[in-house]
């Protein structure tokens, strides 16, 4: 079984680059655009989401910091 992680990052091409290394590392990979997207994921993939890898500045209300806090 591999980790799963949960990549939150607002920029496409740094989180579609992001996700390409990682998976190619073995890493299975959930992608959000934001914050608030990445708190809809937890809800549904917590059970499988070892590892949190986020932006800390993003737009819609939800930076990483409070991300992370959240989903403590």
């Amino acid at each position: 079984m591999s980790t799963t992680i949960l990549l939150v990052e607002d920029e496409q091409a740094i989180r579609q680059l992001t996700r390409m290394v990682l998976e190619m590392a073995g890493y299975k990979v959930w992608e959000a655009p934001n914050g608030v997207a990445g708190l809809q994921l937890w809800e549904e993939h917590q059970e499988e989401i070892q590892l949190l890898l986020t932006d800390m500045v993003m737009p819609d209300g939800v930076d990483g910091r409070e991300l992370a806090q959240r989903l403590k």
